[in-house]
């Protein structure tokens, strides 16, 4: 279960909802790491995953891994393998698609006609029910992947495609605090995710202890970790059963466990010594 997040559900839910009404929908979820970005697109997609014999939903996924990043076309290669027809695109377009996906021998690609060819397989495949496309890690992407699917979904109007990208926020490091490397969603519907309320970190601690802490005990780590869920969930790991019961004090430091959560070696870290009196810059985490 997806804890504190029904407002950002809902916004997904009724984004897909006017694509299946035939209006486009685009939405760039931002945040720190560990606050929930990856969690959040995949309830959409195993939302819409369960929901596709009903309502015809067709659910295309990628996501930028930093080790492909200088990889050419990786990441919308993924994408639109499912669904790519390229006997439907218009000729130039799909030479275009073909030399980018190393199908055809050409000397260059043009970048413009490999967004227009992206936008048009991606309405192509819209034609047989609503398309829902879900890029996660986006700040990962190459570079000519991003260019093609951001091109493409400034360009989708009165068409049954939603696409929502995840990506890291990086407000502190960047004047405009929108984009990261090659991805910069500037001019695109944002959606940014901060910490969790106080009610939705407590019962998520709850379900990582195992049972009700000690107010004294829940206080400092949701205050510590601003409500950052992937924070809380290791942060008690490093601590003993008398300081969770809050019958052993808390240490000045509180350090995570040292485990590192499951997704691709060059998309995850440790989670670093978070200080009550200063905190620590955020590492890299998924999500």
């Amino acid at each position: 279960m997806l804890l504190g997040r029904d407002t950002e559900r809902a916004r997904l839910s009724a984004l897909v909802e006017r694509a299946r009404s035939g209006q486009a929908g685009v939405l760039v979820v931002l945040g720190e790491p560990g606050a929930g970005k990856s969690a959040l697109l995949q309830d959409l997609a195993s939302a819409q995953q369960a929901a596709a014999d009903v309502a015809g939903t067709r659910v295309l996924r990628t996501h930028g891994i930093e080790s492909e990043s200088p990889l050419p076309f990786a990441a919308l290669h993924r994408l639109l393998r499912p669904v790519l027809r390229l006997e439907r695109l218009p000729d130039p377009q799909a030479r275009a698609l073909r030399v980018a996906f190393g199908q055809e021998e050409g000397s260059s690609v043009e970048p413009f006609l490999v967004g227009v060819a992206t936008l048009s397989a991606l309405t192509d495949a819209a034609e047989d029910g609503p398309v829902v496309c879900v890029v996660d890690d986006a700040q990962w992407l190459d570079t000519a992947s991003a260019d093609a699917l951001l091109f493409a979904a400034r360009q989708l109007q009165a068409d049954p495609v939603t696409i929502v990208f995840a990506a890291r926020d990086t407000q502190a490091s960047r004047g405009n605090g929108i984009g990261v490397a090659s991805f910069n969603p500037e001019g695109l519907p944002v959606m940014r995710l901060g910490g969790l309320d106080d009610d939705a970190a407590r019962r998520l601690l709850f379900e990582r202890a195992g049972e009700a802490l000690p107010d004294e005990v829940s206080d400092r780590l949701v205050r510590e970790t601003g409500g950052n869920p992937l924070a809380l969930l290791e942060l008690p790991a490093g601590l003993t059963t008398g300081q969770l019961r809050g019958t052993a004090p808390l240490p000045p430091r509180l350090l995570a466990s040292g485990r590192r959560c499951a997704a691709p070696p060059t998309r995850r870290s440790p989670w670093p010594a978070v200080s009550a009196s200063r905190r620590s810059p955020r590492p890299r985490w998924p999500g």
